[in-house]
């Protein structure tokens, strides 16, 4: 038994963004990949816009106002005292992307909004795995919001149990978001991956989750062959892009 799926694609675009090809950035004479120190310090001070501070990483991301091109400043020599001199690196992909401020999602079956839906939201990455990440339930019209915070949150709780899995959303995620309803078969995917990791990762899933997994379960089979429709709309976030599909 299988629940037949009708994607909305008025709002939900599918396509990727693709590697930057650092051979093609225009040569500016003294142009270095890497650079150290003071060197490093004065190159952002004068070239760089900075994008986003990693405290806990002690990461700062830049981008180049002359070009676009990304760069990463870190500390490698973790066992210095303040983490030795910095180290200045050009990043090979795009800007990264904004996470949205928010995702928009409704659910619905046979045509009627289904209350107690979930979905995946899939953020595909340019390295390593992608981050599946769980949502829900929708409220009595078919709704959910996801916040791009709710998006970071998530991630960060995966990232931190799967260290050599996943890196992290900054500068990696491809900027789009595939965003797919729970059927059956995902219903016992999710149940599956409760039973395993629920101990390691609390905050992954509510209190409640196998009751909830039960009640949609009850909902799901009871229209057996009806159709399962999903469609989502994002707010903020420059260049994100939504794909809605079945499982």
């Amino acid at each position: 038994m299988s629940v037949a799926y009708r994607a909305e694609r008025q709002r939900c675009l599918g396509f990727r963004a693709a590697l930057v090809d650092t051979s093609r950035v225009p040569d500016r004479g003294d142009e270095r990949s890497e650079l150290h120190g003071r060197e490093a310090q004065e190159f952002a001070r004068e070239f760089l816009a900075q994008i986003r501070v990693d405290a806990e990483r002690w990461e700062t991301w830049y981008r180049d106002q002359r070009d676009g091109a990304v760069w990463l400043m870190d500390y490698p020599s973790s066992e210095l005292q303040g983490g030795g001199p910095p180290r200045l690196r050009r990043q090979a992909f795009p800007m990264p992307h904004a996470l949205p401020e928010q995702v928009a999602v409704s659910v619905t079956l046979d045509g009627e909004p289904l209350a107690g839906a979930w979905v995946n939201l899939r953020l595909p990455m340019q390295r390593k795995n992608d981050y599946g990440l769980l949502f829900g339930p929708t409220n009595e019209a078919g709704a959910l919001t996801v916040s791009g915070a709710d998006l970071e949150r998530m991630a960060h709780l995966v990232n931190g149990l799967f260290l050599m899995d996943y890196v992290g959303l900054l500068g990696w995620w491809t900027g789009e978001i595939v965003v797919t309803p729970f059927d059956l078969d995902a219903v016992r995917r999710a149940e599956h991956a409760h039973r395993t990791w629920a101990e390691a990762i609390p905050d992954f899933y509510p209190p409640d989750f196998v009751d909830q997994m039960d009640r949609l379960t009850e909902r799901l089979a009871a229209s057996s062959g009806g159709e399962l429709d999903v469609a989502a709309a994002a707010s903020g976030g420059a260049g994100v892009r939504l794909t809605c599909k079945s499982a």
